[in-house]
């Protein structure tokens, strides 16, 4: 697709600032009065949302072929997601942070971030979107109301609660899935979710060389998840489990089918709701218990006989870690009004000591304190790790508490200017604590026009593995660290011209006590290593604009626009665009969308002529085609990456400058029954 033509896709439908209750369904009347909950967690008009909000229904998920959450990112303007070995990169606003660190992810207000790393797609990998009822995002901070983590962009995910379906997908690289969710009850209710996939995943020439052999490669998965949520009046409880493993796929390390990256969470979800004449009160318990498991290739056979194993064994040496967490949360709030929410909320995380594991003998290894090493017959090992005499854990057992208490405003000036103000204080019991400040300014000028300013504060806390880490992870954690810190103005421009409903967004924003890997000398005798330390401050600036155009009753097109211009960092595009147009008659729906972005620098390939690796830019297309043969089967017929393009994704991994392959086309074909 060339630069032309997606100039004139942009001019023709000018941009948007869209997505409700169906994206491709709602009036532009029906527009102006969505209601939206992230921003301020209440319901409160999208138009009069203190931040910048994009939301998804189901039914607009479906027809744009969504089936994870990381997918869905590349229609949101100013963000982007892309696959690195087996881990998610997620970047909002052009700023590539350390784990995906500094965006916060909900599901039904339930914290998804993994407690030693911050991540966001850690806990809830390659997480299903065929129970979410809606997906709302924020860009820019939002802290002022969540706190720690939602630093540069929120996404909220609620769950459905209704409907009585079976489905079964078939599709290319082995693909298979099946689903259920029933319903029942009435004063008690209850509803249940459960889904389950597989695939072979696609087949891939040599493209990394790894100790001077170069082997194919494919990308394997599997998951499957369940939920229960029992609702008696006021009270509710969610209970279920997330399980993913991705194979295969390059990974710092590379050899065959052993790269692999394992998650189980399972979580408990309690809520309590009280409505009095003026005032809401809300109660909410969270616990979530994960495990996490990641094994690479760190040296293929031939190398590991002569230079590893004590016995040259002719085996790949394979190492990795294994993590145990826990993560609590219990909070309380009350609305007043509609216009006065105040909160406080207590969380707890806590981490066991993260070891190594291998396929070495354990015995072998500890009792010759980390000299002697000799394969464990294929298995793997966990537990006590040694090496040159000395025990190595990467991490010590963790535990970490933080008291929040938050508080915001929102007043009318008159019919036409609406005043938002709000701060949160959190007081952390191993770092240093932090207040964020938010205050919004909107105004409706006119039926057609709105004008808002918005000030934003928000920080992300150092993780357990920078404050933490023992020089075993090669990166030492350093202690003394203080929360990054940012302040976010938001300018957007809302207008509708008849049919044609448009925003332009510009935001400007000053990162102090940015946290930075620096390069620390002689930390054990005769090893380097790299240090977390706050570095100086940066400044991130660009504009996205929305747009959506109903051509008529039936035909409807949306697109979303993004240029970062400070802050570029390595893995980034500067220029994200994305587009979606339907047309719906009778019972047939039909969509086609896709997403750009711009080439991404690399790493330095030749440090003498300060020469970098470019990954190109590409435009991929997907289609979906739905149809109803009754009120209770549908048939479904979606492609990703339609034209079958080959392109590449950015890669932090050695021999990978000029990035790893993504897959092909993917063809699906699925089967609804709607009991």
């Amino acid at each position: 697709m060339t630069k032309t033509f997606l100039l004139l896709l942009l001019i023709l439908t000018n941009s948007s600032y869209l997505l409700a209750r169906d994206i491709f369904e709602l009036s532009l009347e029906e527009l102006l009065s969505v209601q939206v909950s992230v921003a301020s967690l209440k319901d409160e008009p999208f138009f009069d949302a203190p931040s910048k909000v994009k939301t998804f229904s189901s039914e607009s998920l479906q027809r744009l072929g969504i089936r994870r959450l990381e997918g869905l990112v590349n229609f949101v303007a100013g963000a982007q997601y892309y696959r690195d070995g087996l881990e998610s990169v997620v970047i909002f606003r052009g700023r590539k942070s350390q784990d995906n660190n500094d965006i916060l992810v909900l599901l039904d207000g339930m914290r998804l971030n993994d407690p030693v790393s911050g991540n966001a797609f850690a806990m809830f990998k390659s997480l299903s979107l065929d129970n979410i009822e809606r997906v709302e995002v924020i860009n820019g901070p939002g802290s002022a109301i969540y706190g720690d983590n939602a630093f540069n962009g929120v996404i909220s995910l609620t769950s459905k609660k209704e409907g009585q379906s079976v489905s079964v997908e078939a599709g290319s690289f082995g693909h298979k899935r099946g689903a259920i969710r029933f319903q029942g009850g009435d004063e008690f209710s209850y509803s249940f979710h459960a889904e389950k996939y597989r695939e072979d995943g696609d087949d891939y020439d040599p493209f990394f060389e790894f100790f001077g052999e170069s082997l194919p490669a494919s990308d394997p998965s599997e998951g499957e998840t369940a939920s229960l949520h029992l609702a008696y009046k006021g009270f509710g409880l969610k209970l279920g489990r997330h399980y993913s493993k991705e194979k295969a796929f390059p990974w710092a390390g590379h050899y065959k089918d052993i790269n692999e990256y394992e998650i189980t969470s399972d979580y408990l979800n309690f809520n309590y709701d009280q409505d009095y004449e003026d005032l809401t009160l809300k109660l909410n318990l969270q616990i979530i218990e994960s495990e996490q498991s990641a094994l690479i290739v760190q040296m293929p056979p031939a190398f590991a006989s002569v230079n590893w194993w004590s016995n040259g064994a002719d085996e790949p040496f394979v190492g990795g870690n294994y993590r145990q967490i826990e993560s609590r949360n219990l909070s309380v709030s009350g609305y007043y009004r509609d216009n006065l929410i105040l909160g406080v909320e207590y969380r707890e995380s806590f981490a066991d000591e993260i070891n190594f594991q291998g396929n070495w003998n354990q015995s072998v290894n500890v009792e010759s304190r980390g000299l002697e090493w000799i394969p464990n017959n294929g298995g793997v090992s966990r537990g006590e790790f040694y090496f040159l005499g000395n025990r190595q854990p990467l991490v010590p057992k963790s535990s970490r508490y933080v008291n929040s208490a938050y508080a915001q405003y929102q007043h009318n000036l008159s019919e036409d200017w609406l005043l938002t103000a709000g701060v949160r204080y959190d007081d952390y019991s191993d770092v240093s604590s932090n207040v964020s400040f938010r205050g919004g300014i909107v105004h409706h000028m006119g039926d057609d026009i709105s004008l808002k300013l918005l000030y934003g504060e928000a920080f992300r806390a150092p993780t357990l593995f920078e404050t933490r880490a023992l020089i075993a992870t090669g990166a030492i954690g350093n202690p003394d660290l203080k929360p990054e810190t940012i302040k976010t103005v938001d300018l957007v421009w809302q207008q509708r011209w008849g049919a044609l409903e448009t925003s332009v967004t510009y935001y400007w924003s000053r990162i102090e006590n940015t946290i930075a890997l620096t390069s620390v000398e002689d930390i054990v005798s005769g090893f380097n290593s790299f240090q977390p330390e706050n570095t100086n401050e940066k400044i991130l600036s660009g504009f996205e604009i929305e747009s959506a155009y109903n051509f008529n009753d039936s035909l409807s097109l949306r697109s979303d626009f993004s240029r970062a211009n400070k802050n570029m960092s390595l893995g980034v595009s500067k220029t994200t665009f994305s587009m979606a147009l339907n047309y719906s008659w009778d019972r047939w729906d039909a969509t086609i969308s896709g997403w750009y972005h711009s080439q991404v620098e690399g790493f330095v390939t030749d440090e003498v002529l300060a020469k970098t690796s470019r990954i190109p830019s590409f435009f991929l297309l997907n289609a979906t085609l739905y149809r109803a043969l009754n009120d209770q089967i549908t048939l479904s017929l979606s492609a990703n990456n339609l034209l079958d393009k080959s392109y590449s994704t950015f890669s932090a991994t050695a021999g990978l400058e000029k990035g790893s392959p993504a897959r092909g086309r993917e063809l699906y074909f699925s089967l609804e029954y709607s009991l």
